[in-house]
């Protein structure tokens, strides 16, 4: 474990202002690279956004391919919908020349 000193209490250890300014100094950055650092590991690598983007284009072509699939299927139930009403009306004209 290490021991934590106050930079207060370097200067009553005979290390002079400027040493102990330097001190700080190398602290705050070694602090701050490890925030950046940290911050870091939350971005996806570019393996992972190449695969995020492959994922995305299946998905996307996945519902190109369902969205066809309903549109010939509309188109089917149209056709058979008015196949349906012809043999209705041809039902009706032939009922009133009877």
């Amino acid at each position: 474990m290490s021991q934590e000193t106050s930079i207060g209490n370097l200067g009553n250890s005979g290390i002079s202002e400027e040493e102990s300014k330097l001190v700080n100094s190398i602290l705050n950055d070694i602090n701050s690279g490890g925030e950046q650092q940290r911050g870091n590991e939350n971005q996806p690598s570019p393996e992972q956004i190449k695969m995020m983007q492959q994922q995305q284009m299946m998905r996307q072509q996945q519902m190109a391919q369902q969205q066809a699939m309903v549109n010939q299927q509309t188109a089917m139930n149209q056709q058979i919908i008015s196949q349906k009403q012809n043999i209705i009306n041809n039902d009706i004209i032939e009922n009133i020349k009877g």
